[in-house]
């Protein structure tokens, strides 16, 4: 987390949250939740996530509404 303060005192900071709300295991690809979600989102200017990486984060299944969440 500290080199993402760091990153956003500095430049305008992006994010795939793609790798944050995955995890290979055993060869498969599960879903988890982003421990430091609530910290982390607050230093991100754009953040890229799809219809189901926004409803891991959120927990709304719509898109439109978990984007404004």
């Amino acid at each position: 987390m500290e080199v993402v303060k760091y990153l956003s005192q500095r430049s305008t900071l992006s994010l795939d949250v793609q790798g944050l709300v995955r995890n290979v295991k055993e060869g498969k690809i599960e879903e988890i939740c982003w421990e430091e979600k609530d910290e982390g989102l607050a230093y991100i200017d754009i953040l890229k996530a799809n219809e189901r990486e926004a409803k891991i984060l959120t927990g709304i299944k719509n898109l439109k509404k978990a984007g404004k969440n």
